[in-house]
């Protein structure tokens, strides 16, 4: 099996504020850094943490070798990765404000010059037996999908940032969706948490779906089945790519056979390591740091039960 991750490539400009601004106000920086981001680099770098071979396609323009060497020091296939011409690479300024909460504006670029006859030849790679993962950071999704689908390929969406447009998309042929409780309320017209599982299972029928809460953690919900599996409390430092990360553990594992419970739990811990850390790609663990954490934690646990005992 083979993981294709058709998704975008951005360099993240990340500002570290007391606060927010308000409108009109110009405020101080704390501190400044570049890394490679975007969710498709993101979640490439993520599954491959889990041990699969991931191939990314996408689009950067001339200033986009920090996110191919980004890749490429991940042991990811770039060979679909084209240049764009006359756009620069798609970049995210980030704000960070001192309760760890963010702020982010996307300038698309090279990301939404997708063509065509280049997801064509892309495609030509990958077999029925092959995983697609898709974000909402590229154009051309529709097209990519049917593609996919032709050839029976497993189909998993994230649909972030979400748009009213997605709705337009053959939804019909995604296999996995994983979403927030921002997304999901936009997808099926549901502002309330509790009945979110049961709104997606009927927009959704027959579909895998994860629903991601952040600190309440994720349910997996097929039809009327639905399991939580609890986020584990860590000291945030930044929760950029916690969605991502868990996107990518999830897919990686699931699609390689792995127990759904095995697959929740490690997911939950690899996004937990990532808010611990600064930045986003660069946040991202492997699978022996999620194990030792999720030893540490069976072992803070045990610990606290024979305190409590005693």
């Amino acid at each position: 099996m083979k993981v294709l991750n058709f998704g975008s490539l951005n360099i993240d400009k990340v500002y570290k504020l007391r606060r927010f601004p308000l409108p009109g106000e110009t405020i101080t920086s704390l501190d400044y850094n570049i890394f490679p981001g975007g969710k498709g680099l993101n979640q490439s770098i993520a599954l491959q943490k889990t041990g699969v071979e991931v191939a990314h396609a996408g689009k950067v323009g001339a200033d986009g070798q920090i996110l191919l060497a980004a890749l490429e020091e991940n042991n990811i296939n770039t060979g679909s990765i084209t240049a764009a011409v006359q756009t620069d690479s798609g970049h995210a300024v980030i704000f960070l404000n001192e309760q760890k909460e963010n702020m982010i504006t996307l300038y698309q670029g090279a990301n939404h010059q997708i063509t065509l006859a280049e997801i064509n030849r892309v495609f030509k790679k990958f077999t029925k037996n092959d995983v697609l993962v898709l974000q909402n950071e590229i154009n051309n999704l529709p097209a990519i999908i049917k593609k996919a689908a032709a050839r029976k390929m497993k189909i998993v969406f994230n649909p972030a940032p979400m748009l009213a447009a997605v709705k337009e998309y053959p939804l019909e042929l995604v296999d996995l969706f994983i979403l927030n409780e921002t997304e999901a309320a936009a997808l099926c017209n549901c502002q309330h948490t509790e009945a979110m599982p049961a709104a997606l299972a009927d927009f959704l029928p027959g579909k895998i779906i994860l629903l991601t809460l952040g600190t309440k953690g994720v349910y997996y919900i097929k039809d009327r089945k639905k399991i939580h599996q609890p986020a584990f409390k860590v000291k945030v430092c930044d929760t950029t790519a916690a969605g991502d990360t868990f996107c990518g553990f999830f897919t990686g594992l699931y699609f390689s056979g792995r127990k759904l419970d095995f697959c929740l739990q490690y997911a939950a811990a690899a996004a937990a390591l990532a808010v611990s850390r600064p930045g986003a790609a660069t946040s991202i663990p492997d699978l022996k740091e999620v194990k030792k954490f999720l030893a540490d934690c069976s072992r803070s646990r045990r610990q606290h039960i024979r305190q409590t005992d005693s």
